[in-house]
């Protein structure tokens, strides 16, 4: 899903084993950071990868939005593909998600700039 919207936002992410980006988020965290393109804070429009079981191994991504302050806590809006609310990971759906990055460990990598 987020090949596909930066694509058709003439912002085509590196050929990371597909000619329109990546299906393999593993892969995609590897080659980003191989670039020196992880930042530790996100800015609007960047990758956010997830690793939501917290064993090192990143499941999912999204493209962030904004953050929030809910109930105290500050959370990061982000469109996500291939998701839902009973799976993270596989669920179908395009939606705006709320998450909370003290529970989720999250990578963020800079798409902003050309590669």
């Amino acid at each position: 899903f987020v090949c596909w919207v930066y694509f058709h936002s003439n912002m085509a992410l590196p050929a990371i084993g597909f000619n329109k980006g990546f299906a393999s988020c593993q892969k995609a965290v590897q080659f980003f950071r191989k670039l020196k393109r992880t930042i530790s804070v996100p800015k609007k429009g960047c990758l956010v990868f997830y690793d939501f079981d917290g064993n090192g191994v990143f499941d999912h991504v999204g493209i962030f939005i904004e953050s929030v302050l809910e109930d105290g806590v500050v959370k990061y809006t982000v469109v996500e593909g291939n998701t839902s609310i009973k799976n993270q990971r596989n669920g179908g759906a395009v939606m705006l998600r709320k998450r909370d990055p003290k529970k989720i460990k999250m990578l963020f990598v800079d798409t902003l700039y050309p590669f």
